[in-house]
């Protein structure tokens, strides 16, 4: 015990409090662009190529992405003397024991049986992920908590600065800017086929807009971070100096080009996820003029809410569009927007969900596959063409059953909870935050995204935000006003 006191001692001697948690957002930003690389294809193929790889430097490079997280956490606990909770360890102790558990019972070979349509033939195809494949993907799951586990309950300890946030926001702004302008010079040709006035035969799929990044998913979940960075970065900037209006201004204008790259990238899930973060910025400005008038804030708030769900109608149910004052709007609508985006990816995702959930059945409802068993059934449902999962909470869910899914609740309402919060000390950062949770949510609903327990790049900024600055934020303000 005087050996472990005497390090501690020494740590602290040696690394200034105040350096260590200034230079946390340094970390957080390493983090980010570090794993940004691994999606940049266009002009940097050779770097995509190496962290795709199995190559073991790839992995290890992953590894070490980590333990920063992990490692400095400790270093943030020890130099700020703060005690290890006792809910923290039970929640990490039933984290460790229900991965262990769905990756020790999870079965050696997975089947999946289906009827081809072109000869109504019934195929029964079997896989193994193998006890290398179950040892990766076990270490894959601790290091997805791992990461959560920091950013929830240790980094909101030092990130609950404006400037910190600003910091790390405005440079993911300005470079979403350069990858749209970079879109315009070298992918100028597929906006020409966009905009071109010759039906839906380029669609989503054949339009080619990503930017620098492999596909339009990549590109959207990165446009999406940069628009709502530009729309946070507007509300915590609220000083009024000639320099800091020149900011405020690009950051507006900024957002408006990236969602209209955005728009043009036909990319359904950041299209969907930018317009929600508008909606509740809309809402944070109505806040700013009446603010003491809430009788016009839930008229307002009930206006954006009719005014997206009589959209929705319009778009999905013919007896409305087909009104004739209406036929013209929504055939042009249809031609040049809604036949171009394929809707018909959506409804073949719902079929993968309840595919995944029917054959969950089969196997562990309580433990799950473990993510080493999803990964391995992934691979074959893409013989029907269904590819992955499209859905974080399915995806999840699967990975590591009921009992893993409760506590993905409890962390989930833990962040809901710590938004409401926010509101007590800042109702318009509280609704631009709450409108990052849409975001991350639709990601997570469409994708194989997960938000909170996921070290993905994309998801990885909403989880800043959410997971950690929300909480830092409250808990600063909470104790400068009981101070004073």
């Amino acid at each position: 015990m005087t050996l472990v006191n005497n390090s501690l001692d020494w740590v602290r001697n040696h690394f200034d409090k105040n350096k260590v948690n200034r230079f946390s957002i340094v970390v957080i930003l390493a983090y980010y662009y570090i794993g940004l690389l691994s999606y940049i294809t266009n002009p940097w193929w050779s770097i995509y190529r190496f962290f795709i790889s199995s190559n073991p430097i790839a992995l290890v490079v992953r590894a070490l992405m980590t333990a920063l997280i992990c490692f400095y956490s400790v270093l943030i606990i020890i130099v700020n003397n703060e005690k290890i909770k006792w809910k923290w360890m039970i929640i990490f102790i039933y984290i460790l024991l229900f991965t262990l558990i769905s990756t020790a019972i999870s079965p050696q070979t997975y089947t999946y049986v289906y009827v081809s349509k072109l000869y109504n033939i019934v195929h029964k195809v079997t896989v193994s992920p193998g006890w290398s494949s179950i040892f990766k993907m076990y270490l894959s799951s601790i290091s997805d908590f791992a990461v959560a586990f920091c950013l929830l309950f240790v980094f909101p300890l030092v990130i609950n600065n404006k400037n910190q946030i600003i910091l790390l926001l405005v440079p993911i702004a300005f470079i979403g800017v350069i990858e749209c302008v970079y879109s315009a010079v070298v992918e100028k040709g597929e906006y020409i086929k966009l905009f071109e006035m010759i039906g839906s035969q380029y669609g989503g799929y054949e339009i080619g807009i990503g930017a620098t990044f492999g596909n339009k998913q990549d590109w959207g979940a990165f446009a999406t971070v940069s628009y709502v960075s530009c729309l946070i970065s507007f509300v915590l900037i609220n000083k009024k100096k000639r320099g800091v209006i020149f900011v405020k201004t690009f950051l507006l204008i900024s957002s408006i080009i990236i969602f209209a790259f955005t728009t043009m990238s036909l990319c359904k899930t950041a299209i969907a996820a930018e317009i929600f973060m508008l909606t509740f910025f809309v809402i944070h400005l109505l806040c700013l003029v009446y603010k003491r008038k809430k009788i016009l804030f839930f008229i307002f708030c009930l206006f954006i809410f009719l005014l997206l769900f009589s959209f929705l109608l319009f778009i999905l149910i013919p007896s409305i569009h087909n009104l004739p004052y209406l036929t013209k709007v929504y055939s042009l609508l249809n031609t040049y927007f809604l036949e171009r985006i394929s809707w018909g990816t959506i409804w073949g995702r719902t079929s993968i969900w309840y595919s995944t959930i029917s054959n969950m059945r089969t196997y562990n409802l309580f433990f799950g596959l473990s993510k080493a068993g999803v990964n391995a059934y992934s691979k074959i449902i893409n013989i029907e063409g269904q590819s992955t999962f499209h859905n974080g909470f399915a995806y999840f869910l699967m990975s590591y059953g009921v009992f893993g899914f409760s506590i993905y609740i409890i962390l989930l309402s833990i962040v809901i909870m710590r938004l409401y919060r926010v509101a007590k000390y800042n109702t318009g950062l509280s609704m631009c935050l709450f409108g990052a949770l849409c975001c991350a949510i639709i990601f997570t609903l469409s994708e194989s995204e997960v938000l909170i327990v996921s070290g993905s790049n994309p998801i990885f900024i909403f989880n800043v935000l959410l997971c950690t600055f929300s909480t830092g934020y409250y808990l600063k303000e909470k104790t400068i006003n009981e101070t004073v």
